[in-house]
């Protein structure tokens, strides 16, 4: 079943569970099997039945009614588990970094180096970074574009790259790099770019082989994954969840909400 068929089914299995709930009293599932006999029950599943075949438009409409309450029950445990270990994610001792660290807003980032949405951030987040003094920002990578079968696997390497520049002071030069670079990403386009921010063809071969660098951003992945991130980028300033590159605003609304916050 493709996607989309499945979406419908899923639809028109909420929609008859919303018209079931309709005609049924407010009482427990218990209690309506001991009110309705079988044969009411399946009286009214062919009216159900029959209202959907004679309002099809009503499909699309509960598609994304139910796609609207599943993402806002996303994004209401995304917020919640954020804020919970904020602090822990914050203070990762092997995430590079910007800014002071005793700043009283702290802007941690997942981020692709293969996402367009993510170098369009930068346009206004490195001006963040550079201009203010009250925000520290914490990058934490998530190469979330690969797929399975990809070889070389271009996000992952990038990120394993950007780890090897961290441990030779090369970070921000690498990352700047990689955030304003123009066209397609490959393997020789990323070699170029990492060897432009310092970082010798020794050092890319290493890090290619590291073990211990590959591991670290497995473990980016899947703190990002069991937190619900499945999107890049995605800002957590002092727990609070913005996600996407729509502009500066949100960014600035939220730091100043955290300051506010105290």
């Amino acid at each position: 079943m493709t996607t989309r068929l499945l979406s419908l089914a899923l639809a028109v299995i909420a929609l008859a569970t919303a018209l079931t709930a309709l005609i049924l009293p407010r009482v427990g599932s218990d209690d309506a099997s001991a009110v309705f006999s079988p044969a009411e029950r399946a009286a009214m599943d062919q009216v159900v039945e029959a209202y959907i075949l004679d309002n099809p438009d009503i499909i699309p409409r509960a598609l994304q009614r139910w796609q609207r309450q599943q993402q806002e029950r996303e994004q209401a445990d995304l917020a919640e588990k954020a804020d919970q270990v904020f602090d822990q994610l914050a203070s990762d001792p092997r995430a590079p970094t910007a800014g002071p660290e005793d700043a009283p807003v702290t802007i941690v980032e997942y981020f692709d180096y293969r996402c367009q949405y993510c170098r369009f951030a930068y346009e206004y987040t490195s001006e963040i970074m550079t201009s203010r003094d009250d925000v520290r920002y914490v990058f934490k990578l998530f190469p979330v574009l690969d797929r399975e079968g990809d070889d070389p696997a271009l996000s992952r390497r990038a990120a394993i790259y950007a780890m090897a520049a961290q441990e030779t002071g090369r970070f921000a030069a690498y990352h700047d790099a990689m955030m304003t670079r123009s066209g397609r990403l490959t393997p020789d386009r990323l070699a170029e770019l990492a060897q432009s921010a310092g970082l010798a063809p020794e050092t890319l071969a290493a890090a290619r082989q590291d073990a211990e660098l590959a591991a670290y951003v497995d473990g980016v992945m899947e703190e990002a994954r069991l937190m619900g991130i499945r999107a890049t980028p995605t800002f957590l300033i002092n727990g609070q969840v913005v996600q996407g590159a729509g502009g500066p605003e949100r960014i600035l609304d939220a730091i100043e909400r955290a300051k506010n916050a105290g």
